[in-house]
């Protein structure tokens, strides 16, 4: 796995938590390999799904404390 996807797990595991994330991981995984049948588009959606929390994230990290 090269060095910019594995910082980009490690991203994704510390910003949405360890059990969600690695479920999300896992599943795309799976999905590479071959081991679940799915279209293409399943990897995208997961990419999306992470992409949309992570963005909802940093702006709730962005609003400023009471």
């Amino acid at each position: 796995m090269p060095a910019s996807a594995d910082n980009r797990n490690q991203r994704i595991l510390a910003l949405l938590g360890e059990r969600r994330a690695q479920a999300l991981l896992e599943l795309k995984l799976r999905v590479a390999r071959g081991e679940i049948e799915s279209d293409a588009r399943l990897a995208d959606a997961i990419d999306d799904l992470i992409d949309e929390v992570l963005r909802a994230r940093a702006k709730e990290a962005q609003k400023p404390k009471p």
